[in-house]
C-alpha cells in the first residue's frame, strides 16, 4: 500500500513540474499504468539533469535516506549533509 502512495507522490511531482497545460496532459498520460521503479528511474534522471551542485546534492541526500537506520527528520538530514566528508564537525553555514 505504501508503495502505491509513493508512486502517486511521484508522479504527481513529475506532473506539477511541468509549466503548461499542455505539458501537464502529456505527463498525465505517461504516468498511466507507470510501475514504481519506472517512477524512480525518472526521478533519478531529473536529478541527474540539474546543475552539478544540486544534482549532487540531492544524491547525497538520496544516499543518506536509503541508509539510515529509522526515518530522518528535515533537520536531521540537513545537518547530516552539512557535515563534510573528512570532517567531524558541523559546519552552520553548510547546512542546506
Amino acid at each position: 500500500m505504501a508503495f502505491r502512495f509513493l508512486l502517486v507522490s511521484l508522479n504527481i511531482e513529475a506532473i506539477l513540474g511541468e509549466v503548461t497545460i499542455s505539458e501537464r496532459r502529456r505527463k498525465l498520460k505517461m504516468a498511466k499504468g507507470q510501475h514504481l521503479r519506472d517512477a524512480y528511474e525518472a526521478t533519478l534522471e531529473r536529478m541527474r539533469g540539474q546543475k552539478e551542485g544540486r544534482s549532487a546534492l540531492g544524491m547525497e541526500a538520496l544516499m543518506w535516506v536509503l541508509n539510515a537506520e529509522r526515518p530522518l527528520h528535515t533537520s536531521e538530514l540537513c545537518h547530516a549533509l552539512g557535515v563534510k566528508k573528512g570532517s567531524a564537525e558541523l559546519d552552520s553555514e553548510n547546512i542546506p
